[in-house]
């Protein structure tokens, strides 16, 4: 199969997808009214990312039989984070659910898919685990504006599916254009003004399923390759968490504070922050690709890339 029709199948399905979805989030009155830290000011449909999952679990277990305890994992986190996008769910309720969604995972997971190979493996895993649960953590506090995760899902799923074929994992590869294809046509919708928003239920599971797949390319040996693809969202979302926890604020409650959405609070568009951020998660993504076979000139690239963003964000 073709990684690229997949890609395009793919965004076809989940535009469609997430029209039914938003018609029955309208019917059932599925919103998220503004408070005092949205950046929306009208009442939005909040759960396409179900439109994502609908798309993206039951062509990946078609591709990939053996992976089911991944795309068990990957609903589990979506039913958990539907009930915090419809109530509140406490944080350790969300954060036992994430160990054992990335628990199961690692039953599949080779023991040679390691970061650390000189480590004991449940060391090796223990410190996986951590930066995966990061990795998810972070692709939930990113979706604050109109058409950022989705459209950066989208370009990260396309470039790293190139990286996956690099290394010979065509299967792999084809789960990445799926997931990327279907954040594309999800975003479609949600781009500004957006119809309807992801919720958790579609950023968590999309966090956990790109965890899978780095993972894949960091147990392979190329760790700065995995690095790159999240060098903008993870610098954005990691810096904002120490400046808050230095300050002794809670890291889990909501808040305006990560550099893209000052850099809207400032007056820039959603648009057009989301759209710069695109533009370099595109490039960084193939420099990610590029880091395969050479690791050192890609992440000297991708270093003036995600700095140059970072700043200008912040400089709004």
């Amino acid at each position: 199969m073709d990684p690229v029709l997949l890609y395009i199948a793919a965004a076809l399905a989940s535009t469609s997808m997430t029209y039914v979805v938003l018609r029955w989030l309208r019917a059932h009155q599925v919103l998220d009214t503004p408070n005092e830290r949205s950046s929306h000011a009208v009442p939005t449909p909040r759960g396409g990312g179900w439109a994502i999952l609908a798309v993206t679990l039951p062509v990946w277990l078609w591709l990939e039989p053996m992976s089911w305890p991944v795309l068990l994992g990957a609903f589990g986190l979506a039913l958990v984070s539907w009930r915090d996008d419809r109530g509140d769910v406490g944080a350790g309720i969300r954060f036992g659910a994430q160990i054992v969604a990335v628990t199961l995972a690692f039953l599949v997971a080779p023991d040679a898919s390691r970061l650390f190979p000189a480590l004991p493996l449940w060391l090796d895993r223990a410190i996986t685990a951590l930066g995966w649960l990061w990795l998810i953590n972070l692709t939930n506090f990113m979706d604050g504006i109109d058409g950022l995760i989705g459209g950066s899902v989208a370009v990260l799923g396309a470039t790293l599916a190139l990286a996956l074929l690099q290394i010979d994992e065509p299967t792999r590869a084809l789960e990445a254009a799926l997931l990327g294809g279907a954040a594309l046509g999800f975003t479609l919708w949600n781009w500004r003004p957006a119809k309807l928003f992801l919720g958790d239920v579609g950023s968590v599971p999309m966090g956990f399923l790109l965890g899978w797949l780095l993972l894949t390319l960091a147990g392979h040996g190329y760790r700065i390759a995995s690095l790159l693809f999240l060098f903008y969202l993870g610098w954005d979302a990691t810096l904002t968490l120490l400046k808050r926890a230095a300050r002794g604020a809670t890291p889990w409650h909501a808040h305006r504070e990560h550099l893209y959405q000052r850099a809207t609070q400032a007056g820039l568009s959603h648009a057009r922050v989301a759209g710069a951020a695109i533009a370099v998660q595109t490039a960084l993504g193939l420099c990610g690709a590029w880091a395969v076979a050479m690791p050192i000139p890609a992440l000297v690239v991708a270093s003036v890339l995600a700095v140059a963003l970072l700043a200008w964000m912040a400089t709004r």
